[in-house]
């Protein structure tokens, strides 16, 4: 039946409820970045990577079906606000699972953004327990 597909179940310790592994989105313009966080997470999830928040606009357009998207706030051209606009608008769906991952807020506009939509930022350096359970928060 088409749909949403579902989130796949992994087993953890004897006795523990299962665990969901996720579809996870990962935008950023570092592409070292990008190959850490998905070298942390892809035991427990399935991860997408975007260099960049046009690249992940393109991506979210032609498959939108991700449970989570950890994005960089900071980046050149169409930066994580600018994304997390687009979501607003055109796939609301979807702006709530995403969580921001940054070294700071620097600007007054991605402080404006963010006290007008509050959204968790996650702090680089982050851990693989803190990107796990940024994508963990989502649902």
């Amino acid at each position: 039946m088409p749909g949403k597909p579902q989130m796949e179940l992994e087993s953890g310790p004897p006795g523990a409820a299962p665990v969901r592994r996720a579809r996870v989105l990962v935008v950023d313009d570092e592409p070292t970045i990008l190959e850490l966080i998905e070298v942390l997470l892809e035991d427990h999830h399935d991860v997408t990577c975007a260099v960049g928040g046009f690249d992940a606009i393109e991506l979210l357009e032609s498959d939108p079906e991700f449970d989570a998207i950890l994005c960089d706030l900071t980046m050149p051209e169409v930066d994580g606000v600018s994304l997390h606009r687009f979501l607003i608008e055109h796939m609301p769906a979807l702006s709530g699972k995403l969580r921001f991952l940054s070294g700071g807020v620097h600007s007054d506009r991605a402080r404006d953004h963010l006290r007008d939509h509050p959204t968790p930022v996650l702090g680089k350096p982050f851990t693989t327990e803190s990107l796990d359970e940024a994508v963990r928060s989502v649902f």
